[in-house]
This record gives C-alpha cells, structure tokens and sequence, in this order.
C-alpha cells in the first residue's frame, strides 16, 4: 500500500512538473499576462494540494496499518495465552485425574491389608504387618501438608463434602490413628476371647447350679493365692467384671472396623470433589 502511494506520488508530481515545464516553455519566447501568470500558479498549487493529500494518504494509511498490526498482535497473543492456559488446564486435569486414580488404588490396597492383617494366623501377622506399613507409607505420601497461609474457607472434618481444603493432615492424622489401634489388635482380640471362655466358664457354671435346684459349684475358683475360694457374691463381681471387660474390648475392634469403613468413604467424597476441580480446570 505504501508503494503504491510513492508510486502515485511520483507519477502525478512528475506530471505537475512536465506540465509546468511546458507551459514555461511556451511562455519564454512571448510575453506573459496576467492571466498566462495565474494559470501558471494554479499549477503550482495544484501540484503542492496535490502533494500535501498524497502525503496525508500515505500517512493515515500508515497509521492504519500500524493500527491493524498493533490490533491484530494484541489478538494474537491473547489467543497465544488463551491457548497456554487451555493447555495448561487440560494438562492439570489430566495430572489430578491420574492422581485420583492413583489415590483410590491405593486406598483399596490399604484397606485390603487392614482386613488381611486382621484375619491373619500367629504366623503371618509379622508378614501381614510389615505390608500393611509399606501401603500406609505409600498412601500418606500422597496428601502433602496443608497450606497453613491458606485464605480459603477450610473443611471442618472429612465427612466435609463440599471442600477438600485442610483435609490433608485429617487424612494422615486418621492413618495414624488406625494403624496404633491395628498394632494392638491382636493383643486386644486375644484377650476378648480369654474373657469370653471365662465368663461362659461362669455361665455354665451357674446354669448347671440352676438344673440341679442346689447350691454347688462346678468350678472351683480361687481369687487369691492363698487358695481362698469364690463365693457366690465373688461369682457375680467377676461377671460384672467380665462383661465390662468384653464390652470395651468389643468397642476397640468396632471401632478399627468403623474406621475401614469410613477410610473408604472419606475417600470417595475426596475423590469427587477432586474430579469436579479437574474437570473445571482448577
């Protein structure tokens, strides 16, 4: 466009000064009137209008392509950024996606270990136990400190549907928790069982006392060592004292077994919440 401008430019100047050489030259060799004068500056000034709209064309189309260039980077870079920032969501939603796949297969093969380590016989429990503390290792490693700066409203527990934000130390702090109560379990379920024999051991003692309609004792306990045996009355502290010795060590087990369930199902709220992040590009 600006060559094409020049090239006017110069063509009609060119013109204007043919023209005017012309005219001149016609002039030289008769005498000039007024009006032989007027004309010549006409020319002249027509050359220099002439000149003066090509130049100003030649200046506003230069404007104007400086304009559309300056418009048309602007554009570009912001469709350069919003390509980057819809790569660089798509990436994200693809790393939280694979991270919540991951997260979910490890929470299945913690809890899988949970369960095997419960069931376990005398002799696998060693084994059982050291795999249970390799998954427990790997799954916490997947929930990384909270922001303690954070400004965000933060989740007031892990039942918390609505944000996963302060959720992290939640989630290794309930880890924790549950492998102290699984390192004991054993221990604990052996001791329910101890005092489920004995109180059976009384129950049937009694029960038999009861078909026979005397008073008699079927076992014979003693409650020291100096060979003192139980009466009646020592019968019934002991069973009150067993009874609540089951129900405690009942609670324990329920718990551990409340607390698997709930592993799971924090997790899936986690998961969720974690999905719809990634599937806004957060």
């Amino acid at each position: 466009m600006i060559n094409a401008n020049i090239d006017i430019l110069i063509k009609k100047t060119g013109s204007l000064i043919e023209s005017l050489d012309k005219h001149i030259s016609g002039l030289a060799n008769q005498p000039v009137s007024t009006v032989d004068w007027l004309t010549l500056v006409s020319a002249i000034l027509a050359a220099i209008i002439s000149g003066i709209s090509i130049y100003m064309t030649f200046r506003s189309d230069k404007k104007n392509r400086e304009s559309s260039e300056r418009i048309a980077g602007q554009i570009q870079t912001a469709e350069n950024k919003r390509a980057e920032a819809a790569i660089d969501a798509n990436l994200t939603a693809n790393a939280r996606i694979e991270w919540i796949q991951n997260v979910r297969q490890a929470t299945a093969e913690l809890i899988t270990a949970c369960y095997k380590y419960i069931g376990a016989e005398p002799v696998e429990r060693q084994e059982d136990w050291e795999a249970m503390q390799e998954k427990k290792a790997l799954y916490v490693l997947y929930f990384g400190p909270d922001d303690d700066d954070s400004k965000e409203t933060l989740a007031n527990d892990l039942f918390d549907k609505k944000t996963n934000k302060g959720k992290n130390n939640k989630f290794v702090s309930f880890v924790n928790s549950l492998y102290s109560d699984l390192s004991t379990y054993h221990q604990n379920h052996s001791l329910l069982k101890n005092y489920e024999k004995d109180i059976n051991k009384c129950n049937l003692c009694y029960s038999h006392n009861e078909e026979n309609y005397e008073v008699q004792e079927v076992y014979k306990c003693q409650k020291d060592e100096y060979g003192t045996l139980f009466n009646e009355e020592d019968c019934t502290e002991y069973i009150t004292r067993l009874k609540e010795h089951i129900k405690n060590h009942m609670e324990i087990e329920r718990k551990i077994l409340t607390n698997l369930q709930d592993l799971s199902e924090f997790m899936r709220m986690y998961g969720k919440i974690e999905w719809n992040r990634a599937k806004e590009g957060k």
